[in-house]
């Protein structure tokens, strides 16, 4: 007989056994043993583990009952004995059935069960399994485990000397220990793949082929068994069956293949502990005190009576429903909500009864069902069915409000046994911080976009609602962006509408955004600052100097299309004053202004003027202007204070766009970019009271310095013939004309990286300048 034969019979032997014993104990479902023989009276019998005294009247079944033996009996009630006194009170039965027995006999048989070669499943053979205790010793080093079946698996291939004790309620103890040997060879699957779970009481098994092995062959038996009462379960390639009660079941399916002959050519056995449970509050199957929950205070009282931290730490105890906000609440309505697994398989979805139990004066609801699919919204519903295509476990939320308060309700949902674990636990809900409109964790000119999308939907209030910057419990609402961002984090006072009010809350927890440099890009709308003059002469009585400039997008040949908002710094050299101004109106590029949603924001010590526009009608713009009017204000003794520590008396000032972003109305980026060449304005310092006449070299300036495209050159009043560039080694290598104006673009696109010496030569002499090319 083959090795594999062996295990298959010896399997098929254990089952047997286990069979056997099974009619036994289900015709003498007590155990107890006899504690006295009273004149009179009888035996006594005192049942183990509850502790209650029966006297037994005499019949067929109480002949030869002695003091000290053990008994399995069934039981009726009888009248009592008038002439019968027991020394303690008793209860007068009459025996149905008698079973005599030793406590202190046991045994235990193991099969390996998994394609896990280390995994083997252990079974006490004892006489009274309801009142007895086992204890497992594996002989490798892991804890006593108490349990009448396991499953154990050893970290490694050996023999193992494996002990059973067993304890009962009248004081009886044995121990029997064998060797086992562990092996490191896997059970063969013999081609197929066996999945097992329950939903309500309803068990499912399935063999399926697996598709990864290139020949099966065809089964040739099937055996179903509920190893934990010894029973076999009908069911061939596919198992359902209604079991009596709830609890924790070893369920073992046995198979053999046949080839082409009709010969069993491979034997396998699987076993899966399932977890039959009922809805419950709490539930070991998903606690996991491993799960990293932050310090996110967000208050959720768990059906348990605990207020916990926030939904993850509901999560982490095991916890399987709860409310949002404290335990104790003055509100005049609550949600509730029952759910009830119906019936379901792997193949066919898993069907969910909802019974909603909220209680008071609601206006309001939304049932989240926490798979994707449509909400229920309607106030009239009470009852309703649903099915789940996939097994999981699902965050199912019930929010009801009305113009007072919000109350929600969330229960995690597992479709059946399988997925009750810890590793399918769903997220908890990403937390709202108000004014983050787009999930990044700040609050800035980007999350008004989001705003402007979401503009005029409303949705569940968030309860417990505050505007302080701090992660808040919220129900999801039905929509979200295209990025993913629910509706939810884009209604930032928790107020359920999305409007002005929303984008108000911004502002109070500003952070900068981020001003990555934006690379020109050709083809593409530019954004760009563009002064209302090129050069800016200083006169000697001002105090204070204001300058001024458009921001704007686009140009007739590369218009902007479709563009519902834009986000965008402007970086302003460190002479500028803090509040530069801006100023919207009707004639800008996104038209009037009750149709967006506009904000600017200074950072000062970052020297950022932070600005976001975004439409509110759900219609994108198309074409090219100004977007909106800058002012920008300096002081005239911090322009002498600069000129007196340079060379010149012109200072060049560019404000770049960074960190630009745009959307079009369904939330999709739009391509933007920013020209290659900034518009300069040109501080100038003429010929001042008590200050000397410029020279030509002070009259003259270059910017930007380092360049990588374009330097533009600032000469004056200056007449420039040609202009020469020399390396570092002496040589001229590039020659350019004049422009005649007071600006020369000179185009460094090409040179190479390096030093270069600038002669300018002018009707008042030759002037110098330094140039470094940086690509």
């Amino acid at each position: 007989m083959t090795q594999r034969s062996t295990i298959f019979a010896t399997l098929l032997l254990f089952l047997v056994l286990l069979a056997g014993s099974n009619q036994l104990y289900a015709q003498c479902d007590r155990f107890g043993k006899v504690t006295a023989i009273e004149a009179g009276c009888g035996a006594i019998i005192t049942e183990a583990g509850s502790g209650e005294i029966f006297q037994v009247l005499p019949n067929s079944y109480s002949d030869g009952l002695v003091v000290g033996a053990y008994l399995h009996f069934g039981a009726e009630s009888a009248a009592p004995n008038p002439n019968c006194i027991t020394s303690v009170p008793a209860t007068p039965i009459y025996l149905t059935c008698r079973q005599d027995t030793s406590s202190c006999a046991a045994d235990f048989e193991y099969i390996r069960v998994s394609t896990t070669a280390r995994t083997l499943f252990f079974s006490a053979i004892v006489d009274g399994a309801n009142q007895q205790i086992c204890s497992w010793d594996f002989g490798d080093g892991t804890p006593v485990t108490i349990s009448k079946q396991i499953a154990h698996t050893f970290l490694a291939a050996g023999d193992y000397a494996v002990c059973l004790t067993v304890k009962d309620a009248a004081g009886c103890t044995v121990q029997i220990c064998k060797t086992v040997t562990v092996s490191s060879e896997n059970i063969p699957a013999c081609g197929y793949s066996v999945y097992m779970t329950a939903v309500g009481k309803k068990i499912f098994g399935k063999l399926a082929p697996n598709t990864t092995t290139h020949t099966i062959d065809p089964l040739a038996a099937v055996q179903w068994r509920d190893l934990t009462h010894n029973q076999i379960l009908e069911g061939n390639l596919a198992l359902g069956v209604v079991l009596p009660e709830f609890g924790a079941y070893y369920i073992s399916v046995t198979y053999t293949t046949q080839d082409s002959a009709g010969n069993v050519n491979c034997s396998s056995t699987a076993c899966q502990l399932v977890n039959v449970v009922e809805n419950v509050c709490t539930t070991e199957f998903t606690a996991d005190s491993t799960l990293n929950c932050g310090t996110i205070n967000a208050p959720v009282c768990g059906c348990d009576g605990v207020l916990y931290a926030n939904e993850c730490e509901a999560m982490a105890a095991g916890v399987l429903s709860w409310k949002a906000g404290p335990c104790s609440s003055n509100s005049s309505f609550s949600a509730g909500l029952d759910v009830t697994n119906i019936d379901g398989s792997p193949d066919l979805g898993y069907t969910v009864q909802f019974h909603n139990t909220a209680l008071g004066n609601y206006t309001a609801l939304q049932l989240d069902f926490g798979d994707g699919t449509p909400f229920e919204n309607s106030i009239q519903w009470n009852e309703t069915v649903h099915t789940y295509a996939y097994g999981g476990i699902y965050r199912v939320n019930l929010t009801v409000w009305n113009s007072s308060g919000v109350s929600s309700v969330t229960k995690l949902l597992a479709t059946d046994s399988y997925n009750l674990t810890s590793d399918n636990l769903p997220d908890a809900t990403d937390y709202v911080l108000p004014g983050d409109a787009n999930g990044d964790k700040k609050a800035n000119v980007y999350d008004l976009l989001n705003v402007g999308l979401g503009y005029g939907t409303n949705g569940v209030p968030r309860p417990n609602a505050t505007t302080n910057w701090a992660e808040q419990f919220a129900p999801n609402w039905s929509q979200s962006v295209i990025t993913g961002v629910n509706y939810k984090h884009l209604d930032c006072n928790g107020d359920g509408k999305i409007n002005e009010f929303d984008a108000d809350n911004i502002e109070p927890h500003y952070a900068a955004i981020d001003t990555l440099p934006v690379l020109p890009v050709p083809g593409l709308p530019q954004v760009r600052v563009q002064f209302a003059q090129d050069t800016f002469v200083v006169s000697e009585n001002a105090s204070s100097l204001e300058f001024n400039a458009d921001v704007l997008i686009g140009s007739y040949t590369q218009p902007a299309l479709d563009l519902y908002g834009i986000a965008f710094a402007l970086r302003y050299p460190e002479f500028i004053e803090h509040n530069p101004e801006a100023d919207y109106d009707d004639n800008s590029f996104f038209g009037f202004s009750n149709h967006i949603l506009w904000l600017p924001k200074d950072i000062y010590d970052r020297r950022q003027f932070d600005m976001g526009f975004v439409r509110k009608n759900g219609a994108g713009a198309s074409g090219y202007g100004r977007i909106a009017t800058l002012t920008l204000r300096t002081d005239f003794i911090i322009i002498v204070d600069i000129v007196d520590r340079t060379s010149t008396r012109v200072i060049p000032f560019t404000i770049p766009v960074t960190g630009l972003q745009g959307i079009d109305p369904s939330g999709n980026p739009v391509a933007l970019s920013v020209p290659v060449e900034m518009d300069t304005l040109w501080i100038e310092l003429p010929e001042l009271s008590g200050i000397h006449e410029p020279t030509p070299l002070e009259q003259v300036a270059i910017a930007p310095n380092p360049s990588t495209q374009t330097a533009i050159l600032y000469t004056g009043n200056l007449d420039v013939q040609r202009i020469e560039a020399v390396n570092a080694l002496g040589q001229t290598v590039h020659t350019m004309a004049s422009s005649g104006l007071r600006t020369t673009h000179i185009e460094v696109a090409d040179w190479k990286n390096g030093f270069y010496t600038l002669r300018i030569y002018t009707n008042q002499g030759v002037v110098t300048k330094k140039l470094v090319v940086q690509h």
